[in-house]
C-alpha cells in the first residue's frame, strides 16, 4: 500500500510508514496533536502502531471513523501515559446517532422478536444498525421501579432498549440480526433510531498508565476531583470492535468503558488500581448499553468494581470471563438479562467497607434481577462482612463464603463448599461434593438426585445444623431416616443411588431438630420440562416451570404446591390439554410467547390452583380455541393480556374472566358461557347457549348470540355498554341483571315496579333503541341518571319484564 497522501505531510513529525507491516509507526516524538491530525486524515483500514517505549497523551485522542486500528508492539512494550491534562478520556472511539433518520414503532413488539414494524422505514437499508427504545413512562416506573420516579437521569436513558443490525427490509417490516430486548408498544413513545456505529475498529497491545501516583487500594473515595468519571479508554457506538492485550495501571478512574457496543470482542484486559473509587468511578470494565459482546481473559484488581453492568442502560447477551479478581461483579441497574459471567478465581479483599462478591446497585438505581443472568465461579472467596450468594461452575468449584450468612450452590461436578462464619446455606448440586458449614447454624440442602455428599462438620443435636431434604417423599418423618455409624462417621442412605456421609458425628446424636423434610417439595425453583418423563414436586414458594409444548405429555407430573407458581410455554405455536398431565398448584399458565390454536383447561387445573382460579397470560396472537367446559362453577379461569382475539371453543359452556387494559374480541362457544370482562372497550360475542355476560370498563359492544342470555351490571364503571341483539321474544328472551348494582347502592329491597316508580330505573326510547338509565337517588334526588346500557332494536315498552333486580 502506498503512503496515503493526506498523511505524507506528517512524515518526519514522529510518524513514519512501514511498508513491510503496512502500518504507520508512531514514535515517542509524535505529539498528540500530530497523531490526531493523522487519524483524522486516515481512510478506513488504516493501522497506527505505537513503537516500543513511552508515549504521553496530553489531550483526548479521538477516533471517529470505521476500520481504524491503534496498536502497540506485539511484545507489549508500548506504553501510553495519561498526562495530568487528560481530564476525562484518554482514547475515545466515538460513533453516534444518525440525525438524518428517526421513526417510531408501527406496531407492538414482544421481547425476543426478530422483526419489527417501523412507522416509516424509508431510508433504512440492510446493514444499518438501529436502536429501538421506549421512554420511561410513569406507569412503567410505578410497576417496576417506583424507587427512581423523578430521577432526572430517566429523561435521557430509556431502560427498555436494544441495538440490532438490519438483515432484511420489506416495506416497513424490518428483520433484525439481534432480537428485540423488551416488550415495547407502538406509538411515539417508542423510537427507532439509526446509529452511526464505528465498525471494525481495533485497539491492541498497549499499556495505559496514569500520572497521579499510586492510589490506596482500599480507599473508596474520589481523591482526584478533576478526574471524576474519567475513562482511560472508551468505545461508544461500535460494531465488532476488536480489543486485545491491554493493561491499565493506576488510572484516574475507570479503565475501559464499552458503551453502546454490539458484538464487541475484548480478549486480554489487565487492570490494576484506580484513584477515584467512590460512586460512579473506579470500574475495571464498564459495560453500558451493550449487547451480545464477548469479554475474556480479564484480570482486574484494586478498583471499586471489577466488572460493572451500567445503572441506566440495558445490557443483554454479553459473555464475560475473568481469570482473576479481588473485587465484585456488580449489576448496577436496569432489567439486564441473559448475560453470562464466568470467574475462574475471585479472592475478595478484607475490610469493613465491602460489597458482596456478586452485588446489585444501590436503592437509587433501577433494580436488576441478578438471577436473570448467570454468574459462576471456579474458586471464590467471598466477603468477610457481607452475605454472598455464590454459584459454582458446572465443571467443579471451590466456594468459600467467609463472613455473613452466605448461600453457596455447587454445579454439576464435584464441588467444595465452605460457609465460614454465619448461618450459611450449602447446596452441593450434582456430584460427590465436600461440604463444610463452618461456624453458625448452617443448612445443608439436598435436592432429590443430588445427595452423594460428604459433610465435614455437621453439628448434630438440638440447636445444631440442619439437613434439608427436598423431594424425598418416601420419608414422612424423622423416624423414617436411618442414620448408621461407620467408624467415627455417620452414614445416611436415602436410596440406592444417594448416600450422605457425616464426618466425625455419632449417629445417635441426630435429632428431629437437625432434619427438615420438605415432604417431597422444592421451593422457589425454576424447572425446565424435558422430552423424557418429568416429575416436578415443589412446596411453598414461587416456582416457574418452563416447557416446550411437545415436552408436556401424558405421564408428566407437576405438583407445584403453595405459592404463586407459573407454567410457561416457549413455543411460537401452542396446542395444549392440561388434563393430560398431572397438575396441581398451578396459578399462572403463560402462553404469551406463541399463537394458541387450542387450550383445554381441566377441572383439576383450575380447582387445584391456590385460590381456586387459574390465570392465563396470552400474547398478541390471542387464543384461537379455549375450552374451559370442565371447570367447576366455583372455580374460574382468568385471562390476562392485551389487545387480541379470544375464542371459547366448546359446546358445554365456559367460565372465564378477562382482565386486560386494552380492547379485545372475545367470542363464546356454543355452550352456556359465563364471561366476565374487566378491560376497556371490548367486543364480546356470546355465541350459542344461555350465556351470562358482564362487560368491563368503557363501552363494550356485546352480542349474546342464540339462547337465553343474561347481561349483568354490578357498578357504574361498567356503564355505557351497547347490546346489539337483546331479545324480548319468548323463545329467545334475554335478561338484564341489575341485582348487584342495586344491592351495592342500598336499593336491594326495591321491586322492579318500585324502581321504575321512584325514578331509580328509567327507560328512554332513542330511535329504534332503548337506553336503560340508573339514578341512585331517584328522580327527586340531585344525582343525574346515567345510561347503563343501550339496547339496539328494542322498544322500551317491551323491556320491563326482562329486568331482574
Amino acid at each position: 500500500m502506498a503512503i496515503i497522501s493526506g498523511l505524507s505531510s506528517l512524515l518526519g513529525l514522529g510518524i513514519t510508514y512501514n511498508a513491510s507491516l503496512n502500518v504507520y509507526m508512531v514514535s515517542q516524538l509524535a505529539t498528540t496533536a500530530t497523531l490526531q491530525t493523522a487519524i483524522n486524515a486516515a481512510p478506513t483500514g488504516t493501522t497506527f502502531q505505537f513503537e516500543s517505549g513511552t508515549h504521553v497523551l496530553t489531550q483526548t485522542l479521538y477516533v471517529k471513523k470505521d476500520g481504524i486500528t491503534l496498536q502497540g508492539a506485539a511484545d507489549g512494550s508500548s506504553k501510553i501515559v495519561l498526562a495530568p491534562t487528560v481530564l476525562k478520556e484518554g482514547i475515545s472511539f466515538q460513533g453516534g446517532v444518525d440525525k438524518s433518520f428517526a421513526s417510531t414503532l408501527g406496531s407492538d413488539v414482544s421481547r425476543g422478536a426478530s422483526t419489527i414494524t417501523v412507522a416509516n422505514a424509508t431510508g433504512l437499508k440492510v446493514g444499518d444498525v438501529v436502536r429501538v427504545s421506549q421512554s420511561n413512562d410513569l406507569d412503567f416506573l410505578q410497576k417496576n421501579y417506583p424507587n427512581i420516579i423523578g430521577d432526572p437521569a430517566l429523561a435521557d436513558n430509556p431502560l427498555r432498549e436494544s441495538i440490532s443490525e438490519i438483515v432484511a427490509i420489506n416495506g416497513n417490516t424490518v428483520t433484525l440480526k439481534q432480537p428485540v430486548g423488551y416488550d415495547m408498544a407502538a406509538g411515539t413513545a417508542t423510537t427507532v433510531e439509526r446509529l452511526n456505529m464505528l465498525d471494525n475498529v481495533g485497539l491492541h497491545n498497549l499499556t495505559f498508565e496514569g500520572s497521579l501516583g499510586t492510589p490506596d487500594a482500599n480507599l473508596f473515595k474520589n481523591t482526584q476531583a478533576l478526574y471524576t468519571g474519567a475513562d482511560a479508554v472508551v468505545m461508544n457506538y461500535t460494531t465488532r470492535a476488536d480489543v486485545s492485550n491491554l493493561t491499565f495501571t493506576n488510572v484516574p478512574s475507570t479503565a475501559l468503558e464499552m458503551r453502546n457496543a454490539l458484538e464487541a470482542h475484548v480478549n486480554g484486559l489487565n487492570v490494576s488500581g484506580a484513584h477515584n473509587k467512590d460512586d460512579g468511578n473506579g470500574y475495571g470494565l464498564h459495560i453500558a448499553g451493550s449487547f451480545y459482546s464477548t469479554y475474556e481473559n480479564l484480570t482486574i484488581t484494586d478498583v471499586r468494581h471489577a466488572v460493572l453492568f451500567s445503572s441506566w442502560n440495558a445490557e443483554i447477551g454479553n459473555k464475560v470471563q475473568v481469570d482473576y479478581t479481588n473485587r465484585d461483579i456488580n449489576y448496577h441497574g436496569s432489567d439486564d438479562y441473559g448475560n453470562v459471567v464466568v470467574i475462574d478465581t475471585a479472592v475478595y479483599r478484607d475490610g469493613l467497607e465491602s460489597w458482596s462478591l456478586v452485588a446489585p446497585g444501590g436503592t437509587s438505581h433501577a433494580y436488576t434481577d441478578i438471577d436473570a443472568n448467570t454468574t459462576v465461579f471456579g474458586f471464590a472467596q467471598g466477603s468477610n462482612v457481607k452475605a454472598d450468594t455464590l454459584h459454582g461452575k458446572d465443571t467443579g468449584s471451590t466456594l468459600l463464603g467467609m463472613g455473613g450468612n452466605d448461600m453457596l450452590y455447587g454445579g454439576l461436578a464435584v464441588d467444595t463448599l465452605d460457609g465460614g462464619l454465619g448461618n450459611d446455606m450449602l447446596m452441593g448440586g450434582k456430584g460427590a461434593d465436600i461440604l463444610t458449614g463452618g461456624a453458625g447454624r448452617d443448612t445443608f440442602w439436598m435436592l432429590r438426585g443430588d445427595a452423594k455428599d460428604t459433610i465435614t462438620d455437621f453439628k448434630a443435636g438440638a440447636g445444631g445444623d440442619l439437613l434439608r431434604l427436598a423431594g424425598y417423599y418416601e420419608f414422612g418423618s424423622f423416624a423414617d431416616l436411618k442414620f448408621t455409624q461407620v467408624g467415627a462417621d455417620t452414614k445416611l442412605v436415602l436410596n440406592a443411588n444417594e448416600t450422605l456421609l457425616f464426618k466425625n458425628v455419632l449417629a445417635t446424636a441426630f435429632t428431629a431438630d437437625n432434619v427438615f423434610l420438605d415432604t417431597g417439595y422444592v421451593s422457589n425453583m425454576a424447572f425446565t420440562a424435558t422430552s423424557a418423563a418429568d416429575n416436578f414436586v415443589s412446596g411453598a414458594g414461587t416456582d416457574t416451570v418452563t416447557a416446550l409444548n411437545a415436552n408436556l405429555k401424558l405421564g408428566d407430573t407437576l405438583n407445584l404446591g403453595a405459592g404463586f407458581d407459573t407454567l410457561k410455554l416457549t413455543d411460537l405455536k401452542i396446542s395444549l390439554d392440561l388434563g393430560k398431565i398431572g397438575l396441581s398448584g398451578l396459578d399462572l399458565l403463560d402462553v404469551s410467547a406463541g399463537k394458541v390454536s387450542m387450550l383445554v383447561v381441566s377441572a383439576q387445573a383450575a380447582a387445584a390452583a391456590d385460590d381456586g382460579h387459574l390465570d392465563i397470560k396470552y400474547g398478541a396472537s390471542g387464543i384461537a380455541g379455549l375450552n374451559t367446559a370442565a371447570v367447576a362453577a366455583n372455580n374460574e379461569v382468568v385471562l390476562k393480556g392485551g389487545a387480541a382475539n379470544i375464542y371459547l371453543a366448546n359446546s358445554a359452556g365456559n367460565h372465564v374472566t378477562l382482565e386486560n387494559t386494552a380492547a379485545v374480541v372475545l367470542k363464546g362457544g356454543s355452550g352456556d358461557d359465563v364471561i366476565h370482562v374487566n378491560g376497556a372497550g371490548s367486543r364480546i360475542l356470546g355465541g350459542a347457549g344461555d350465556d351470562w355476560i358482564q362487560g368491563g370498563t368503557g363501552t363494550d359492544m356485546i352480542t349474546g348470540g342464540l339462547g337465553h342470555d343474561t347481561f349483568a351490571f354490578t357498578d357504574a364503571s361498567q356503564f355505557g355498554d351497547r347490546i346489539l341483539d337483546f331479545s324480548v321474544m319468548l323463545e329467545t328472551a334475554d335478561k338484564l341483571d341489575l341485582t348487584a348494582l342495586f344491592d351495592a347502592n342500598g336499593l336491594g329491597a326495591l321491586s322492579p315496579e318500585g324502581a321504575f316508580d321512584g325514578g331509580y330505573l328509567q327507560l328512554k326510547q332513542q330511535g329504534g333503541s332503548t337506553a336503560v338509565l340508573f339514578d341512585r337517588d331517584g328522580s327527586g334526588g340531585v344525582d343525574a341518571a346515567r345510561t347503563v346500557a343501550l339496547l339496539d332494536n328494542v322498544l322500551a315498552t317491551t323491556l320491563k319484564a326482562h329486568i331482574d333486580l
